[in-house]
């Protein structure tokens, strides 16, 4: 798979947490799958009834395919990631998206809160924020410069984690990537 740009994501989502690629200023439509490392709801959500930032710690592993808006695959990849505290409701995320044709793109994601507020997140690639609910579901939205976004809806179901990321150009979605990742031991 050509990529001209660079990954983010961020799965865990550098999410599974959120990663976003880097400038596509080419105007470019080649795939750029996006991991995320959002916070993830658990089996047993916060005391509050909603997923809080530590929920998800760990290493994740999965695969995912891009496809464009018409629905047309542009490719796989696969996700390998981290996720563990550095602080009181904060997050750190690291990870690697390899591409069909082998090539490796590394990435991190930072997220900070949670609750009924919601969490704010930065990687090294945008910044953004989201919301957890008691119903193992989880939504982040990312910026970048140029009016590129990507928005990450995320279920949880115990150690699977299935994430749904929608790339937006200027409002308008331009690419899909689905994933799934499995907690590893």
């Amino acid at each position: 798979m050509k990529i001209q740009a660079v990954l983010a994501l961020a799965l865990v989502a550098s999410t599974a947490a959120c990663t976003a690629p880097e400038s596509t200023a080419t105007g470019d439509a080649e795939p750029r799958p996006v991991a995320s490392s959002a916070p993830q709801p658990t089996a047993a959500p916060a005391a509050e009834g909603r997923a809080n930032t530590a929920d998800s710690l760990g290493a994740w592993e999965g695969t995912g395919v891009a496809s464009d808006a018409s629905g047309k695959e542009l490719g796989g990849f696969t996700v390998a990631l981290v996720r563990r505290s550095v602080g009181p409701q904060k997050t750190r995320t690291e990870g690697k998206v390899t591409l069909e044709g082998g090539r490796v793109v590394e990435f991190w994601q930072e997220t900070e809160g949670g609750g009924a507020r919601g969490y704010r997140l930065v990687s090294n690639n945008g910044q953004g924020g989201g919301r957890c609910f008691d119903n193992g579901l989880c939504q982040t939205y990312e910026e970048r410069a140029g009016g590129q976004a990507f928005a990450t809806t995320i279920v949880r179901d115990g150690d699977r984690m299935r994430l749904l990321v929608t790339e937006l150009d200027k409002g308008q979605a331009v690419r899909f990537m689905h994933q799934t990742l499995t907690k590893k031991p």
